[in-house]
């Protein structure tokens, strides 16, 4: 399993994981719990278009900070 975290927009600690060609991003709770990022299980060899792929993730990460705080920080 490889797992790799970082933080998204000062905001939240996101996790990529990837394990036996399934992948998926999740905002990290805490040392146990995620909560996922998407809607079903992902293929990282069946990902074709990883742009777009991206761009809705990073999509489903800023509707869930506050509008506010983008805004502050001179992101929206």
């Amino acid at each position: 399993m490889f797992k790799l975290n970082f933080m998204a927009y000062d905001y939240f600690c996101i996790q990529f994981n990837y394990e036996n060609d399934l992948c998926g991003f999740s905002i990290v709770l805490n040392d146990q719990f995620g909560v996922s990022l998407e809607e079903d299980i992902r293929s990282y060899m069946g990902t074709k278009d990883w742009d777009s792929y991206l761009r809705e993730i990073m999509s489903k990460i800023e509707m869930r900070i506050p509008d506010k705080f983008l805004k502050a920080k001179g992101w929206l």
